[in-house]
């Protein structure tokens, strides 16, 4: 199990950091994910936790739970996200939120409140 606390932008330990010029570069992370600003990967297998944003890259998968303002799951969503705006390209599991959005077998779903699938 890996911890990784990010204060601001940049993350310490050995899960990764919050930003990577290109998808190729981002870590996965697994475990436990504090950030102030940013927390993010190309596979996300954590409770990640964080102020303003949470992103799992294309192609990538989150898994496990999560609690930000912004949570952008530009891959497969399989857990719980819990922001004011929440993103999955593919969900299955819930969100929580003020604008939840889901784009699965390419139907848009657009709900406020909570959105599962």
């Amino acid at each position: 199990m890996s911890v990784a606390v990010a204060s601001g932008a940049a993350a310490v330990g050995c899960a990764g950091s919050w930003w990577a010029p290109s998808a190729s570069a981002w870590p996965t992370l697994k475990g436990l994910a504090i950030g102030g600003l940013g927390v993010g990967g190309t596979d996300v297998h954590a409770i990640a936790i964080c102020g303003a944003y949470i992103k799992a890259e294309k192609l990538g998968r989150f898994s496990g739970g999560s609690l930000s303002t912004v949570n952008d799951v530009r891959g497969s969503q399989h857990g719980f996200t819990l922001g004011l705006f929440n993103y999955a390209n593919e969900l299955h599991g819930v969100q929580i939120g003020l604008i939840d959005i889901s784009d699965n077998g390419g139907q848009r779903g657009t709900l406020p409140l909570l959105s599962v699938r």
